[in-house]
């Protein structure tokens, strides 16, 4: 996926957050018995015992006693537990010096701090990815970002042997207790032995895919993969080269249809004279697109039109939309919220995001309820086929992820041009590039607006969409809407309801989506 011609000269301002996916990765935990060896500090009184046997040689026990003002049952305490933790021996004539033990410990210098090795036996939980056995960390995964993607667990390490599953912790338990230790304990803490490994329950993994975009020589485009799997709200753990290599390869493998308008069509067909000025021979230069975007000159000439790189959730995005949203709303106090139409593309991983659309979900719902506490909020429109049960793996990938879902028969079929109409506020138009051939992964790129002019363009186009629309149903609506409140059929230029229109049968998903019970 990865362009090798990296050009040194390219500057990191003109790299662009394009995407981010999120997957489930195919996983098991496992418990260990380990034994552990750690260096502990003794106590400040031994250290400094420790200190002075090395210094002097040898020292009278009542001298040791005087110096630190100790009594004599002190003295006592402090002398058996240097002899018991043999680092000390006592001479003919009574006095005591350093152990050979002590001496070894200190032989790089008398100013390091003789320490301790505790021998324990802990039982250790893992968890290993079952695509390359690489060690993940450790979290609470249930019910986490229900609908995902999943990727196929490798039917071998499915099967992994015990020997193989202790030598993959042996070579990874540093990063094991880099996850479950404090960064003191890890330091000083090293594996002696493995007993024996069980298998736990197996899991799925969520995964987040930061896909960033930079230009580079001879008009190309370099692709940049950050994946990571979140742990906590601000630290990620980083994946292994050859993770990221079996989710490539299953990127590799997701399918995009050329069917539908090209970027070409696009431009003619919503006006955008931007996009238009860097398509030649229907290839779009993005490369030449996003220098001019670093140096300000994809403007439309007027802020009520703005480009829009990625998808409409992303963090940068989201906070104009909001800030867009904030300003209409606070014009007057007779307008009020609507529902929001969101019509996806066709492409495979459309709003495959785990906490980027959730955000964007609540934040746009959050300014919607301080507006209006009546809007209906976003719906998204599922257009297919009459007998057709193509719904049903929209349901189970977006029902817990978007609010409200609506299945439209004989709609339009779906293409790579995604659209949201803000009803009455603004719109946004986007197209799916696909850079890279070899890899499932696309990059909408477009503008949003509140022009009224190439708002109406957008809504018309929306509504040609669904002109040939004979039936509809509500799939899911998060707090039980009915249809009459999520679609505006005067608006959207739908036919009355026919409520003697079959139920679609057969399923044909874009993509695959398991119903995992540990889900």
């Amino acid at each position: 996926m990865d362009n090798l011609n990296i050009d040194i000269d390219s500057k990191k301002e003109t790299r662009r957050t394009a995407n981010v996916i999120s997957l489930m990765l195919p996983a098991r935990m496992y418990e260990f018995e380990c034994s552990w060896t750690t260096e502990q500090p003794l106590p400040a009184m031994e250290e400094f015992s420790c200190r002075l046997l090395l210094m002097l040689g040898t020292i009278h026990p009542n001298d040791l006693q005087n110096y630190f003002g100790l009594n004599n049952q002190e003295r006592e305490v402090l002398l058996n537990s240097l002899f018991e933790k043999r680092l000390a021996v006592i001479n003919a004539d009574g006095s005591i010096k350093p152990s050979s033990l002590l001496q070894t410990k200190s032989a790089n210098g008398v100013d390091l701090v003789p320490s301790l090795t505790v021998f324990e036996e802990r039982q250790e939980k893992a968890v290993f990815d079952l695509l390359s056995l690489q060690l993940l960390s450790k979290a609470n995964y249930s019910g986490t970002r229900w609908g995902l993607p999943e990727i196929e667990a490798d039917s071998e390490l499915m099967k992994a042997s015990q020997d193989q599953l202790c030598e993959a912790f042996s070579r990874q338990y540093r990063a094991h207790l880099e996850n479950t230790r404090s960064s003191h304990e890890a330091q000083k803490t090293r594996l002696y032995k493995i007993g024996q490994c069980q298998q736990q329950r197996t899991l799925q993994v969520p995964i987040d895919m930061v896909i960033e975009l930079e230009p580079i020589r001879d008009h190309d485009v370099r692709i940049i993969r950050d994946v990571s799997q979140k742990v906590g709200e601000a630290r990620k753990f980083p994946l292994s080269n050859e993770l990221e290599a079996k989710i490539a390869d299953y990127l590799g493998k997701l399918k995009i249809s050329d069917e539908g308008i090209s970027i070409d069509k696009f431009c003619e067909l919503f006006g955008d004279e931007v996009l238009k000025r860097y398509i030649s021979d229907k290839r779009f230069d993005l490369s030449a697109w996003l220098l001019d975007r670093d140096r300000k000159k994809t403007g439309y000439g007027n802020p009520n039109t703005r480009a829009l790189l990625g998808p409409v959730y992303l963090r940068n995005n989201r906070i104009e939309v909001e800030r867009w949203l904030k300003n209409f709303l606070s014009e007057s106090e007779d307008k009020k919220a609507g529902r929001i139409y969101w019509l996806p593309a066709n492409v495979p991983l459309w709003a495959d995001s785990g906490n980027e659309l959730a955000e964007f979900i609540a934040k746009i719902d959050d300014v919607l309820k301080k507006s209006d506490n009546s809007h209906e909020g976003l719906v998204t429109l599922f257009p297919t086929e009459n007998n057709d049960d193509y719904y049903h793996p929209r349901k189970k990938a977006f029902s817990q992820r978007l609010p409200h879902g609506v299945a439209l028969y004989n709609a339009s079929p779906l293409d790579r041009v995604e659209l949201m109409v803000f009803q009455g506020y603004f719109a946004i138009a986007q197209f799916h590039l696909q850079p890279n051939k070899t890899s499932g992964v696309t990059f909408p790129i477009g503008f949003m607006t509140s022009d009224p002019d190439r708002v109406t363009r957008i809504e018309d186009v929306l509504k040609e969409r669904l002109k040939t629309v004979t039936n509809y149903n509500l799939m899911w609506s998060r707090d039980k809407r009915n249809l009459d409140d999520l679609l505006d059929i005067d608006y959207l230029q739908i036919a009355k309801k026919n409520y003697n229109h079959p139920q679609p049968q057969k399923p044909v998903p874009l993509i695959t989506y398991k119903n995992k019970s540990n889900l």
